[in-house]
């Protein structure tokens, strides 16, 4: 047999084609999602956290890192279009101005980043005239307040001093004098609050002789009685207390009811009324039965 060259014999011995099994492994790995994100991107993303933790460790970091902070917090606090120059307060009469700017305790200049508005909000709405406020930042440093206030209509004495009440019986604010606001109806006794209503409807009802009423008070908590001059009383019924007060008015428009020499018109049942004469008027009744009894017996 005649021997093979060695070109031959190097043309015989061929590479695998096959990968090695590491790098077959390497790629099978590669091809799973899961490893190729942590490989590409946990990997990388942990060196990073891990290298800024032991750069948050050393304490001179943290300082130069919250001084810097701290340093650009003041810089934008500083700035003039966030800075209060101004609270305005429309259409309030001066004593409740006063009131609300007292209230708000706000000590101007000062950043918009430093005051709580819910907080200088609700320590505004503590005040008995003020039922809601709102509060809005406006160009130019300016804080606007705009209040909706308790309209008061009556006045209450209770056991110790006068009280303005609005609509709804809460407290607006107090009197020195009952000469202050002679606009006013006056009411007394307990349980006014939540009949002020009913209290405004009787006076309506009693316009006729609105010159002549000097209060209204409540008794037992269940009813109304209306106190005139000249000492007079009209006693009003638990229910149907309007009705009642127009009955008398009719009867004062025929008949000048009230403007007799009486003390009290008990109007309680309505279809009873009593009249209770003044002492005068008693006097001179005594004197008359005595005078037509010496008549009658003379004949």
């Amino acid at each position: 047999m005649r021997p093979l060259n060695k070109g031959a014999k190097r043309q015989r011995v061929r590479r695998d084609p096959a990968p090695s099994r590491l790098f077959y492994r390497w790629q099978r790995i590669w091809l799973t999602p899961m490893y190729r994100r942590l490989i590409a991107f946990g990997i990388p993303m942990a060196a990073v956290v891990a290298g800024g933790h032991m750069l948050w460790s050393e304490p001179e970091v943290q300082a130069q890192v919250t001084a810097s902070l701290v340093r650009a917090r003041e810089s934008v606090e500083r700035r003039p279009e966030f800075q209060i120059q101004l609270i305005r307060l429309q259409d309030l009469p001066d004593d409740l101005a006063a009131q609300v700017r007292q209230a708000a305790d706000i000590k101007l200049p000062i950043s918009s980043f430093h005051v709580d508005l819910d907080a200088v909000k609700a320590r505004i709405e503590e005040i008995d005239a003020v039922r809601q406020a709102s509060l809005f930042l406006r160009a130019g440093g300016v804080l606007e307040v705009v209040i909706e206030q308790r309209i008061p209509v009556v006045i209450w004495r209770d056991e110790k001093r006068l009280q303005m009440l609005d609509a709804e019986g809460v407290r607006v604010g107090y009197l020195g004098h009952r000469t202050d606001r002679p606009d006013l109806p006056l009411l007394a006794g307990q349980g006014v609050g939540p009949h002020i209503g009913e209290a405004l409807e009787i006076l309506a009802a009693a316009h006729p002789v609105e010159d002549r009423i000097r209060g209204m008070v409540r008794v037992g908590e269940r009813r109304w009685d209306i106190v005139l001059d000249r000492d007079q009383r009209v006693m009003l019924p638990e229910n149907d207390a309007v009705r009642t007060v127009e009955h008398v008015m009719a009867m004062q428009m025929t008949q000048h009811v009230l403007s007799r020499d009486i003390s009290v018109m008990d109007m309680r049942d309505t279809r009873r009324p009593i009249l209770r004469l003044t002492e005068t008027a008693l006097e001179e009744r005594r004197l008359q039965q005595a005078i037509a009894k010496d008549v009658e017996h003379d004949l």
